[in-house]
């Protein structure tokens, strides 16, 4: 999969508001300094480096994220 730069930051954008959603406390800016202060690594970044897995593409790790967030969303 090849995601476009708008792609890749609106992904990023969808990460933060998820995690300023559904996360509280000092967790919550622990998570927030994590990815703004490595926003554009982690943007770019995929879920795994063996082209065997999934997500083995710029942006994935960020993709998987959300998936993973999303299902636990549904799940609660």
């Amino acid at each position: 999969m090849k995601l476009t730069a708008e792609q890749l930051q609106d992904n990023f954008n969808k990460l933060i508001k998820y995690i300023d959603t559904h996360f509280t406390g000092e967790r919550k800016d622990q998570l927030l300094k994590l990815y703004t202060d490595h926003q554009e690594r982690l943007m770019l970044m995929p879920a795994s480096g063996n082209i065997n897995y999934h997500n083995c593409f710029p942006g994935g790790y960020v993709d998987h994220v959300i998936r993973v967030m999303d299902m636990a969303i549904v799940v609660n």
